[in-house]
């Protein structure tokens, strides 16, 4: 038997890997201008040989996140925003 964290990952793309969590009602991410104004994006950060974005849906995640924010912050010289997203819309759903 597997507990939460343990996945058999052996048949899927770690893509597409998904634990049992609550409900997603509102996202918060790490958000940063790029070259101008209306060029923004999230940040990400390159760990155990993948690009993480610096996303998550409550405020335990976030925290957790926040120093490799701060860091990445320091090395590129650019203002990181904690943005919170909410109001819900299921745009489609992929079976």
């Amino acid at each position: 038997m597997l507990r939460n964290h343990e996945i058999d990952s052996s048949n899927l793309s770690p893509a597409i890997m998904v634990m049992n969590m609550p409900k997603i009602d509102v996202m918060y991410a790490f958000i940063a201008v790029d070259k101008e104004p209306n060029d923004e994006g999230v940040v990400a950060a390159f760990l155990n040989g993948a690009w993480m974005p610096l996303v998550g849906a409550d405020m335990k995640r976030v925290e957790s996140l926040k120093l490799l924010a701060q860091n990445i912050a320091k090395a590129t010289g650019k203002k990181i925003t904690l943005a919170k997203f909410q109001a819900r819309e299921d745009v489609e759903v992929i079976s």
